[in-house]
């Protein structure tokens, strides 16, 4: 039984794994020339503002963004041609994790992308330089993808951010991926990243994929007050993610869907009840 209704991977094996974990690990998949050729337009495009942590898809220029965009699918259509069942980038950003204190990435789901009763979004990370176990490595709660929760976007609160600690301490694993190598991850996968404590900055590529039919959503509540209570859905395409600032609330679009917020926060064996009743193998 496929949980994700259309066939992702190409690689039946990986697919399986995908199922299970929400995750798997490529080797070798992204050519040294396309790892040489992003970290030369880095160099480029870099505009790092003092930011521990930084998105190339934070910065105010929309051109800017476009550019990075634009060089990361260029750079990947051929890699996705070979590992995917007609998938394609919807956006990518370089992402910047400094040395110092103040780099975490907190345990986090990303956004909702799809309508994921029928399509999986997928993050599609990469590193340019070296991880170690002390540069802030990627780091995923495996099978956590099977756990239920549509409503993310932005203003979204995540009903994990309670327990963020002990799921980390209890189900956390860190992934030690090198240049060429990638993490293919569900985009409902928790996961996080800890501190750079070494000299060099860490830098890495992140393309967020969807299947070439399926229709994109970008979901969200107004504002993070106690009265802003509806999450708001509306239609969009790949051009989205660039043309508009991600810290802006959508306005002048027509709504698709609305609901209710559902305010969920978990405990720890709440968490614990649904994680280990969503670790079964697929059958």
């Amino acid at each position: 039984m496929n949980p994700f209704h259309n066939s992702i991977f190409k690689d039946k094996n990986f697919e399986r794994q995908y199922e299970e974990t929400g995750f798997v690990v490529l080797h070798n998949v992204i050519p040294p020339h396309t790892i040489d050729l992003l970290k030369k337009n880095w160099q480029t495009l870099r505009d790092y503002n003092g930011l521990g942590f930084y998105s190339t898809i934070w910065h105010n220029n929309k051109t800017h963004r476009k550019e990075v965009f634009e060089l990361i699918r260029s750079s990947l259509q051929r890699v996705l041609n070979n590992l995917f069942n007609n998938y394609r980038v919807i956006f990518g950003n370089y992402v910047m994790k400094m040395p110092g204190n103040n780099g975490a990435l907190g345990l986090h789901q990303d956004w909702r992308f799809t309508d994921e009763t029928k399509h999986r979004a997928i993050n599609f990370w990469f590193p340019l330089t070296e991880i170690t176990a002390n540069n802030g490595p990627l780091c995923v709660v495996r099978g956590s993808h099977k756990i239920p929760n549509p409503q993310r976007g932005k203003n979204i609160p995540q009903p994990f951010a309670g327990i963020s600690e002990f799921i980390i301490n209890r189900f956390g694993e860190a992934l030690i991926v090198q240049p060429g190598d990638v993490v293919a991850y569900d985009v409902s996968l928790l996961h996080y990243s800890g501190l750079n404590t070494t000299t060099q900055p860490r830098l890495a590529v992140t393309a967020i994929l969807a299947n070439a039919n399926a229709g994109l959503v970008h979901c969200f509540r107004n504002s993070q007050n106690d009265e802003d209570t509806e999450v708001f859905e509306i239609n969009v395409d790949e051009n989205y993610f660039t043309d508009y600032s991600l810290y802006e609330t959508p306005s002048g679009f027509k709504i698709a869907n609305k609901e209710k917020l559902n305010v969920v926060n978990y405990s720890a064996e709440e968490f614990k009840e649904h994680y280990y009743s969503n670790l079964q193998p697929v059958l």
